[in-house]
């Protein structure tokens, strides 16, 4: 079986097409039957199954990104908080030692 074997039609549009050979014996000769089968429609399904699959996947991934960050965002802001209160109060404790003496 061959597949992916473009032919030009009478019209001069290309089809994708499927080519099978077989061998076998008939009335004591060897006989060799190749059919050509258009299989358009099928590349078409099939391009268009890859293309909904890509879409599911890149929804998957965006879901996926939107919801660490948001899961991020808040123990980063804690940090965030922490870090500027433990410097404001290092800040302060600085500056009262430095005005008390």
């Amino acid at each position: 079986t061959y597949d992916n074997l473009p032919l030009e039609t009478k019209g001069g549009n290309l089809i994708e097409v499927e080519f099978v050979s077989n061998v076998y014996i008939a009335g004591g000769d060897r006989v060799i039957q190749c059919n050509i089968r258009d299989i358009s429609l099928r590349k078409k399904a099939e391009a268009a199954d890859k293309a909904m699959e890509f879409l599911k996947q890149e929804k998957l991934k965006t879901k996926f990104m939107a919801d660490a960050t948001h899961e991020l965002r808040t123990p980063l802001a804690i940090i965030k908080i922490l870090t500027l209160k433990s410097t404001a109060r290092t800040r302060l404790q600085g500056h009262l030692y430095f005005n008390s003496t």
